[in-house]
């Protein structure tokens, strides 16, 4: 047999004959996926076929068994002898690896050259095409890519089978257990596979070897992170928004710990994720949320700071009211809404991240809302009936209007609007038009300007807060 151990193509009777190695593989398990390194560890069997006309032993096929005939003849074992069979095998090569393990070979003859080899292996291959803008709710594809090493095209063709991947399982029901890793999903069947040309001529010579190129997609099981740090945080923001009912004097020290709390969390959950110059989905959220507790922390200094002048000035009152009443109504379903529309992924049925979340967040969202307006609405509109009823009184104990001056031109305003937006009727205001209707008259008719303020209103009106 002329040079066994050289590819058939090499030997000049054999030149016309350009053989083709198939190739497949067999996913078995997803082993794991270093975001850090830009590395996925596979456990996989890789299948060769390829003839080699040299080795088309008839005669011996003629004495053989017949299920033999079928499965072939295991003659690997010949090949790791010291004055073993010399064969040639493609010397195959991943061009993307790391590192390989080959744990078991089989390589079998069968009738008319026909070659068979199979190696289970486990490979690390790097991946530096990770995305992880949408993290933690990302899909990632695996690149598999592997050729003939030192063979061109015009030496060897390769081609893939059909289906170019399978997996191992006991059976058509059973999961497979490449899809059964606990971070990452695959779907049986999400992935594809061609055959491409690297080309490395140089001057005349052409040098273009054929490369396979596989790719597996994989989806990050988000809802463990989600569970883990992204809803805890959304429970710290939801109890930012209840510092808005607290006392005063403890709401800023509470929001500051709130704030300490998820820094304490995004530092666990940025060291499992590579430094990477891009901002993901999870790092929105966390400055969004630093931005919302950086507001309420505003909120509560500015708040305490206008209690203490309340007695200089009543006005501020009033804005401390609407601030507090703001803070009651967004913070809580902004936080709800902002979660949701996050981590919602359309292509996800999970309780976190699919569609029953959305609808859930959103309408826990929208009651809240809305029982706090229609509570918050009450209030202030008794706030308002109260400071009418005491406009009329202060007017009867100061003798008239000639003798008390409201000082309420910022206050009927402030009327109107509550009137435009519903939250007050018109009778609200028929104390103070008729006030401002007799003092105008008292001084038409006495051509005098306004009186001195005599008694301030704010020290009669109840503080509610």
């Amino acid at each position: 047999m002329p040079d066994p151990w050289l590819p058939i193509s090499y030997i000049s009777q054999y030149e016309d004959s350009r053989p083709s190695v198939n190739t497949q593989v067999v996913l078995n398990n997803l082993i794991h996926v270093n975001e850090i390194d830009g590395s996925v560890e596979v456990d996989l069997f890789f299948r060769n076929w390829w003839t080699d006309v040299r080795w088309n032993l008839t005669d011996l096929w003629d004495q053989m068994n017949p299920n033999t005939y079928y499965d072939g003849i295991d003659i690997f074992p010949l090949l790791q002898e010291e004055d073993g069979l010399k064969i040639w095998t493609p010397n195959m090569y991943f061009s993307d690896g790391l590192s390989t393990e080959v744990l078991t070979t089989t390589l079998k003859l069968r009738p008319e050259g026909a070659l068979y080899r199979s190696q289970h292996m486990k490979i690390s291959l790097a991946q530096p095409t990770f995305n992880l803008t949408r993290y933690p709710i990302d899909s990632q594809t695996v690149y598999i890519k592997y050729g003939i090493y030192g063979l061109t095209k015009s030496i060897m063709a390769l081609a893939v089978k059909n289906p170019p991947i399978k997996y191992t399982k006991s059976s058509d029901t059973v999961m497979p257990a490449f899809a059964s890793n606990p971070v990452w999903r695959h779907q049986p069947g999400d992935f594809s596979g061609a055959v491409y040309e690297a080309d490395y001529s140089h001057s005349n010579i052409e040098r273009i070897f054929p490369l396979v190129n596989l790719q597996v997609h994989i989806k990050r099981e988000g809802s463990g992170v989600l569970s883990r740090f992204a809803f805890p945080v959304l429970v710290l923001l939801i109890l930012a928004g209840f510092t808005f009912w607290d006392d005063f004097e403890s709401r800023v020290q509470i929001t500051l710990t709130i704030l300490l709390s998820v820094s304490a969390l995004y530092v666990v959950v940025i060291g499992s994720i590579p430094p990477i110059g891009y901002i993901t989905l999870f790092d929105t959220w966390i400055n969004a949320m630093y931005l919302l507790l950086a507001v309420c922390v505003g909120f509560h200094t500015m708040l305490n700071n206008l209690r203490e002048k309340m007695d200089v000035s009543w006005r501020k009152e009033l804005v401390v009211r609407a601030v507090q009443t703001a803070g009651r109504l967004l913070v809580i379903p902004f936080s709800l809404f902002y979660f949701a529309g996050t981590y919602y992924d359309d292509q996800d049925n999970t309780m976190l991240t699919g569609s029953a979340m959305l609808i859930i967040t959103l309408t826990i969202g929208c009651l809240f809302f809305l029982i706090i307006l229609i509570k918050e609405s009450k209030g202030n509109r008794k706030f308002l009936l109260d400071a009418s009823r005491l406009i009329e009184e202060h007017i009867e104990a100061h003798g008239g209007v000639e003798n008390f001056d409201a000082h309420a031109n910022w206050l009927q305003m402030l009327f109107l609007n509550y009137i435009k937006f519903g939250i007050v009727g018109d009778a609200t205001l028929k104390p103070y038009i008729r006030y401002r209707h007799g003092l105008q008259e008292a001084q038409q008719e006495s051509g005098l300007e306004k009186s001195p303020i005599h008694r301030s209103i704010k020290d009669d009106i109840p503080r509610t807060l």
